[in-house]
């Protein structure tokens, strides 16, 4: 039901944040970008587990962004094909139905 998945992405540093410890700050935009999100083929990020490989920061000209290349592990919940779920049925109307399966509704 949760796996560990290693994704990659370029991640923006904006200038406020220069003076602060680098790996907190990472860490704050990876979570901001993917947790509570879902991405296509992976599922639903939970939260960030670590990191795998971090890039050199650049800085474009015209831009004082600090953009950085950064690849990275995310706890995921996504079932497994055939897997069953048990869950409480909290509402259900012409629209559909919300399931509480105890960590989320």
């Amino acid at each position: 039901m949760y796996v560990i998945c290693v994704l990659e992405d370029k991640l923006a540093i904006v200038p406020e944040q220069f003076g602060r410890d680098p790996t907190d700050v990472l860490i704050e935009e990876i979570e901001k970008k993917y947790s509570n999100k879902v991405v296509l083929d992976v599922g639903l990020c939970v939260m960030f587990y670590d990191f795998v490989e971090v890039g050199v920061p650049y800085v474009y000209p015209a831009e004082g962004s600090a953009h950085q290349l950064v690849k990275f592990r995310m706890v995921v919940f996504r079932p497994w094909e055939g897997e069953v779920l048990t869950g409480t049925i909290c509402d259900a109307d012409g629209n559909g139905m919300t399931i509480s399966m105890g960590f989320f509704n």
